[in-house]
């Protein structure tokens, strides 16, 4: 086409808004994919914090657990003690060790959900963590397509003066393309 052709113009402000559109698009694609992360990294947080509520109250009744443990403990050995005085209180010794037995079963059962809840917040952090990398990268994605965008929006406007600049040097010649003038039959 030549510099001072209307379509030359039509033609780059036609690349440069398809270029627009797909920036635009990128941008949107990547902006909910940070949407998502943040959400993920929201939802991390909030699990972490029920967790560590649930913790507190978790070693509460590990506490009150123990110390239960330890009062049936004495009361275990105090009717042993007694039942060796009294045949009578056998069964009721027997009751009282199968309740030690339960109440120990229900200590270690404490400990381990405790261990399990530390675990879950270390892993819980150990998301957030990764997640938080994500979310930069996808900042650092997001300028660089915006500093692309700026560069190409630029190049566009650069091509239009160019053109311009082009059409009032040549000077402003018809596009449209010159008539054909027949050519003469050879005698």
């Amino acid at each position: 086409m030549l510099p001072c052709d209307p379509r030359v113009r039509t033609a780059i402000e036609e690349v440069s808004r398809a270029s627009g559109a797909r920036f635009q698009a990128l941008t949107a694609y990547w902006q909910e994919i940070a949407k998502r992360s943040n959400d993920q990294m929201e939802t991390a947080r909030t699990l972490i914090a029920d967790n560590d509520a649930r913790l507190a109250d978790w070693k509460a009744d590990s506490a009150d657990s123990e110390q239960e443990q330890a009062r049936v403990g004495s009361q275990t050995s105090d009717l042993r003690d007694s039942a060796r005085q009294q045949a009578a209180l056998d069964s009721a010794a027997q009751v009282l060790k199968g309740i030690a037995q339960n109440m120990a079963a229900a200590v270690k059962q404490g400990v381990a959900r405790e261990e399990a809840s530390t675990k879950l917040d270390a892993d819980l952090n150990e998301l957030i963590a990764a997640t938080e990398a994500r979310q930069t990268a996808i900042e650092e994605e997001l300028k660089a397509l915006a500093a692309e965008n700026a560069r190409w929006t630029a190049y566009y406007a650069a091509r239009i003066t160019r053109a311009q600049m082009e059409c009032s040097v040549t000077g402003a010649v018809d596009a449209s393309p010159a008539p054909r003038t027949p050519k003469k039959a050879a005698p």
